[in-house]
């Protein structure tokens, strides 16, 4: 299963590849859609423990988006003058 994976894997960087050195329109989105197909397919191969570690890097940077996100609208909601330094 481990090998499907890779081979599936490496499908869908050759075809992320392509499609960024494709300038055509019509097939820069065929290429796009194959490598989200074949990224899929490493996801159904890989083994349990490559699917944690993949879903732990994804909620680790969900966390550091939504922690970003609220320091921004934090910052936009000051008043100027007031001292906007962070504390």
């Amino acid at each position: 299963m481990f090998v499907f994976s890779l081979i599936a894997l490496v499908s869908a960087i050759i075809s992320v590849y392509i499609s960024t050195s494709i300038a055509d329109k019509i097939e820069q989105p065929i290429a796009v859609l194959i490598a989200l197909f074949f990224l899929s397919l490493s996801l159904i191969f890989a083994p349990v423990l490559i699917k944690l570690l993949i879903a732990i890097v994804l909620l680790l940077i969900q966390r550091s988006y939504v922690q970003l996100a609220y320091l921004l609208q934090r910052n936009r909601n000051q008043k100027p003058g007031k001292g906007n330094a962070i504390s």
